[in-house]
Formats: structure tokens, C-alpha cells, sequence
């Protein structure tokens, strides 16, 4: 859930960043077009963009613990799962309403249609309606009170939502309004809206005045509709607060064909968001290096440093997994000794297992043999991890843990966990004394318990042996 709340919070700064260089840009020209698609194109991209998992060519990561027992052993914190989960919650209080206010704006004009009815007029549906609001279009429904608006107007008027209607502005609100839902809490998202509505008047006045309507009497016939009318939302307005744009929209003279490489900018920007979202590289030892034909990678570069082994004393979880890495790149070279021809390659495979060889030497491997853990390390290693795993809701963390709890598997697999030698005598003494001295009743039971599990555990091991 908590990838859930970055991924929006990641796109909703992409939408931010590329309205910004829409409004910044673009949106003082004329090129009404190439304005709606660029704000219509922005929608999908700035959701794309933070689930491109690409690794970052200027970020590195530390490099990754070893897989064998390198997960904290503490609980996930109480307290800020407490506060992901309000935060979630909020989150979806504000989705279901901005979806309920969604279903009713759709309930509203269902009424409006069964109340009044329609009349077909070529595309259009006209619904004549009584309520002192301006003409408006939702799909190829035309919505307007016939009342002070004369017939040379309404044929105007007609022009103006027709082009509504036949470029589908329709589908663009449904979809600003299901970003509405989705980005609710994004303080771009209602500009954002407003100026997909401000572009869909733009072209719409365009091609009226382009028909050959008078530029003045259009103006005009603008203005009139608008006073005193109330607006009604999520649909086309015929007129709207934004008359004053329009109106010297009109009057602006057409912006220059070289303008049209402002929307260029975007490429850039993109790349930036990528970039920015990328995932850090895991730090690398091996620049250089050879595939083999499984893909696995081979370090073979002259210039590679010999292989260098820790003097200080290790943990056995670290030594295990250092002997592990250094058996399978052992492995890895062998194969690739066989596959190849090449002389100066078999030689330079050759020098890598030489000293592969001396490091295991002087670490006492060979003669030691593997290193094993303790049955008790491997239960409570186990039961640890178990309880990480159940604790946590991160992919990545959990594909973690489940690779280490696979080679902890693989370790008793092979032989590598020992039982724990223990001395049940003294621990039943110790246990005894422990009794004697406690004067609560209930530890004093939990003392009788242990001690019974104690005698089980001694009387297995004795018939373990006795098998053997």
C-alpha cells in the first residue's frame, strides 16, 4: 500500500510538472489542436511514467546485503504503519466522493432528458428545458432554454455546440473527471480541467467565426448569453467564466508556425520525470565483465583486482555466504573454461580459479569443510523471518525474505545444520532451582512446562542415538 501511495503521488508530480510547461508555453497560442492533444496525451503519460522500472544511470544504491540473514530481526513499526493506513483511508473517503458526485452530475441530466424529452435534428438531440441555465451539450444531447434567444442566435449557437458534439469534447471531461477521482488530493487537477475546458471553447469559437459569423456579432452574442445565467457543470457551457479569454482569443492574431516547437518540450521533460523516478543501480565490483552462455556474468578484465579475502573474524552467517559466492563463481569459471577455445580466455579463467583456490586457503576451507549453523540458529532464524514476512507488505522485501528462508532450506538440505548439542541435565537443574525459588503460580507453571518439554527433547535425542 504503500508503493500504492507513491506511485500517486509520483504521477500527480508528472501531471503538475507537464501543466506547468503547458501553462507557461503553450497556452497563449493559437494552435487549439495540438493544445487539447498535448493536454489529453499528458493524462496517460504521467500515469505511465512512474511504473518504468529502469535503473539509473546516475543513482547508485548500496550494494545489497547477503541474502543469507540480512533482514533486521525487529518488527515492522506500529506506529507508521498506523499512520499509512490513515492516510489510506482518507485517500479513499476522497475517492468515493468525488465518484458520487461523479454518478450524480450523470443522474441529474438522465432527469433532465426524461423530464423534457428530445427532439431529433440531424446529430442532435435537443432537449428544450425550462431552467434559467446557458445552453450546454453532453455527447450529442443539446440542452437549452429557447427563452430571449432569436433564430439567427440559436443558429449560432447551434454552430458552436455542433463542434462540441462532432470532436467528442464529451469524452475529454469523462476523462478529466475520472482523473478528478483518482487525483482528487492533486492541487493540479482542477486547473488542469479548466483549461481542457477553456481549449474545447477555443476551437469551437474557431470554427463559428471560420463559417463566416461576424467576429463582433459573435462577441457580442457571447456576452449576452452569459449575463445572468446560471452554469451547469461537467458539460460543454456554451458560455462560461472564462468569457474574457475567449473573447480575446478571438481577437489575437495567429501564433507563428515556429511556435509549434514549444510543444517539443515535452521530450525532454519526459525524460527528465524518467530519470528522476528511476530506480538506483545496486552498487556493482565488476564494471567489466563476460556473459556466459546461460547470461550469467563472468568477471574476466585483466584489470580486476585480485580477489581479497576479510582478515578480521566473520560471522558464520557472513563467512557461509562469502564461501557460497566464491563455490558458484568458482563453478561458473569451470563451465566456462570447458565452453571456450580461446586460449588467452582459458588462461585468464585459469588465474581466477589459482586464486579462488588461495582464498579459500587461507580461510581454512578446505580443510574445515562447509560451515554449518546450529539447529537452534536455524529455528529461530527461521521463525524470525516468518514473522518479517508476515509483517510486511513490500514485493520486493518479500521476495527477500522468501530467498532466505529458500536457503536456510537448502542449508538443512544439505546437511549443514547440526543439532544443538545440549547439556539437559544441567538446564533441568537450572530449571528445578528456578521452581523451587518462584512463588507465582503462573510461572511456575510455565517452569513445570518447560521442564517437561525439556525430559521429550533429552528422551528424542537419546533414541536419535540409539538409531543411529
Amino acid at each position: 500500500m504503500i508503493n500504492f501511495l507513491l506511485y500517486l503521488v509520483e504521477s500527480g508530480i508528472c501531471l503538475g510538472l507537464l501543466y506547468l510547461i503547458y501553462t507557461i508555453f503553450l497556452s497563449k497560442e493559437t494552435f487549439f489542436r495540438t493544445n487539447r492533444l498535448y493536454l489529453l496525451f499528458s493524462i496517460p503519460i504521467s500515469f505511465i511514467i512512474p511504473l518504468i522500472n529502469m535503473p539509473s544511470p546516475f543513482l547508485t544504491a548500496p550494494a545489497m546485503e547477503p541474502r543469507f540473514l540480512s533482514a533486521p530481526v525487529s518488527g515492522m513499526p506500529t506506529q507508521s504503519l498506523g499512520i499509512v493506513g490513515l492516510v489510506l483511508i482518507v485517500y479513499f473517503l476522497g475517492v468515493v466522493f468525488f465518484l458520487l458526485r461523479f454518478g450524480y452530475k450523470i443522474v441529474q441530466l438522465s432527469t433532465l432528458i426524461r423530464k423534457y424529452g428530445y427532439q431529433k435534428c440531424g446529430k442532435l438531440n435537443l432537449v428544450y428545458i425550462e431552467e434559467d441555465t446557458a445552453p450546454f451539450s453532453f455527447f450529442n444531447y443539446f440542452f437549452l432554454n429557447k427563452s430571449n434567444i432569436s433564430q439567427h442566435d440559436l443558429l449560432r449557437i447551434i454552430d458552436h455546440e455542433l463542434v462540441h458534439i462532432n470532436q467528442h469534447h464529451t469524452i475529454d471531461l469523462i476523462v478529466i473527471e475520472l482523473l478528478t477521482i483518482v487525483e482528487w488530493f492533486n492541487p493540479f487537477v482542477r486547473p488542469y480541467k479548466k483549461s481542457i475546458k477553456e481549449t474545447h471553447e477555443y476551437l469551437a469559437d474557431n470554427q463559428v467565426i471560420s463559417q463566416g459569423c461576424s467576429r463582433a456579432k459573435y462577441q457580442l452574442l457571447i456576452f449576452e448569453q452569459h449575463v445572468g445565467m446560471n452554469l451547469f457543470e461537467f458539460v460543454n457551457n456554451f458560455n462560461h467564466s472564462l468569457i474574457k479569454r475567449r473573447i480575446t482569443m478571438m481577437t489575437k492574431g495567429k501564433s507563428k508556425s515556429w511556435a509549434k516547437s514549444k510543444f517539443l518540450l515535452m521530450v525532454p521533460v519526459i525524460c527528465f520525470l524518467v530519470l528522476a523516478f528511476a530506480n538506483p543501480r545496486p552498487a556493482s565490483s565488476t564494471d567489466n565483465a563476460m556473459m556466459n552462455p546461460e547470461g550469467k556474468t563472468i568477471a574476466l578484465d585483466e584489470a580486476d583486482p585480485p580477489i581479497k579475502i576479510e582478515e578480521q573474524k566473520t560471522s558464520k552467517e557472513a563467512q557461509h555466504k562469502k564461501q557460497e559466492e566464491l563455490m558458484k563463481k568458482e563453478q561458473e569459471l569451470k563451465e566456462l573454461y570447458a565452453k571456450t577455445d580461446d586460449p588467452e580466455k582459458k588462461k585468464m579463467i585459469k588465474d581466477k580459479l589459482a586464486e579462488i583456490q588461495k582464498a579459500k586457503k587461507k580461510e581454512g576451507w578446505e580443510e574445515n569443510g562447509p560451515i554449518t549453523i546450529s539447529e537452534k540458529e536455524y529455528v529461530d532464524t527461521t521463525k524470525k523471518i516468518k514473522t518479517l514476512l508476515d509483517n510486511t507488505e513490500d514485493p520486493k522485501k518479500q521476495k527477500e525474505l522468501k530467498a532466505k528462508l529458500k536457503d536456510l532450506q537448502e542449508m538443512k538440505t544439505k546437511g549443514l545444520v547440526k543439532p544443538t548439542n545440549i547439556n539437559y541435565e544441567k538446564e533441568a537443574q537450572i530449571l528445578k532451582e528456578m521452581y523451587e525459588k518462584e512463588k507465582d503460580p503462573e510461572k511456575k507453571k510455565l517452569i513445570k512446562e518447560k521442564l517437561a518439554k525439556l525430559k521429550e527433547m533429552a528422551a528424542k535425542e537419546k533414541a536419535n542415538k540409539k538409531g543411529k
